[in-house]
């Protein structure tokens, strides 16, 4: 194991006090549940849905890397070949980079979503659609599918306003756009590639978009669709990061109500330290292709009673305990859906 991978470890046991689903990944990629790239995926979605626990891992690798340095060089001391196990990697030409084997993972991602926001440091691609979340209870996937084609046609529309007062903006400050580079140097450039700060509030580059709020359609909307829009529709919400995310609480507050109406003392506040994992499940499925979809199949019904099952098996009845549920996102190896498990 590299010194690299070591200093990694060493981060996530020490958040890992205060979030133990972050062991709990590390455990499972140990024994052999979780590849690397699977294990790899799921604490990177934990991170992004903690804001303050991204924030501690980022001070953390910040420390570390410090250490790492070879004395009297400003290089970090990295691994140099792309193996496995190393999430960098120096390949003696540039700087270190991040190991194909997680961009591949990142470019499978924005295939099935179209952006990875939270990802991003620049602006939206001009062919890019937004890819929003949406807050809803909803749970037929053609209208989850149809919500978050809304929620992205709202967000873009905010986008393209946010880009057209910028570039209104940069224009006011050249004076004359022709002699803009001249006059001001790389300063307008840099102006009129925006930041966070001019990104709409619902749609920053850099930050984890929230969930908005869309109508649901009507059966009349729905019932004229044809089964070849419904079975896309249906695929966006499956195949896609944030419309998994989408469903996250609608499937833990029926995972919840069914242990609850089954004599377990279930919660869904923030977990205290301390809490051992008394139980874990997962449910999934593979990803075949738009066609392969079937409209019709109520997925997070299917999913939050096979997680019920699993997590009724694994623990007896019993009050405190705590309940979590988070999407599965490894595309990756075309397999996604949900993952649960009761603290106490």
């Amino acid at each position: 194991m590299s010194e690299l991978e070591v200093v990694f470890q060493d981060i996530i046991a020490q958040l890992g006090r205060d979030f133990p689903q972050l062991m709990e990944v590390m455990d499972q990629a140990k024994s052999g549940e979780l590849g690397e790239e699977q294990a790899m995926q799921l604490m990177l979605g934990i991170l992004n849905e903690y804001p303050d626990l991204q924030a501690r891992f980022d001070a953390l690798v910040g420390e570390a890397t410090e250490l790492l340095r070879e004395e009297g060089s400003t290089e970090l001391a990295l691994p140099e070949e792309p193996g496995k196990g190393s999430m960098v990697f120096d390949s003696g030409v540039g700087g270190p980079r991040l190991n194909p084997l997680y961009e591949a993972a990142l470019l499978e991602r924005a295939q099935f979503d179209g952006d990875i926001p939270e990802l991003r440091t620049g602006p939206l691609p001009e062919e890019a659609k937004p890819a929003v979340p949406v807050s809803t209870k909803a749970r037929n996937p053609v209208a989850l599918g149809y919500m978050l084609e809304e929620a992205s046609e709202e967000v873009g529309a905010e986008v393209r306003e946010s880009r057209r007062q910028l570039a209104a903006e940069v224009e006011s400050l050249a004076g004359d756009a022709g002699t803009l580079v001249v006059k001001r140097g790389t300063d307008l450039v840099d102006k009129a590639r925006g930041s966070s700060e001019t990104d709409p509030k619902s749609y920053r580059r850099g930050e984890l978009p929230a969930l908005i709020k869309v109508d649901r359609p009507s059966g009349g909307k729905l019932s004229v669709l044809s089964p070849e829009e419904s079975k896309q529709l249906a695929w966006k919400f499956l195949s896609s990061t944030q419309g998994r995310r989408s469903a996250t609480e609608t499937i833990a507050q029926m995972v919840g109500d069914s242990l609850r109406d089954g004599g377990y003392g279930v919660k869904r506040e923030a977990v205290p330290p301390g809490m051992k994992v008394l139980a874990h499940a997962s449910w999934e499925v593979s990803l075949g292709g738009p066609r392969s979809t079937q409209a019709a199949f109520s997925v997070i019904d299917v999913a939050a009673k096979a997680l019920v099952i699993s997590l009724t098996e694994q623990v007896e009845k019993r009050d405190a305990l705590w309940l979590e549920v988070i999407p599965i996102n490894t595309v990756d190896v075309r397999s996604v859906g949900w993952a649960a498990r009761l603290v106490g």
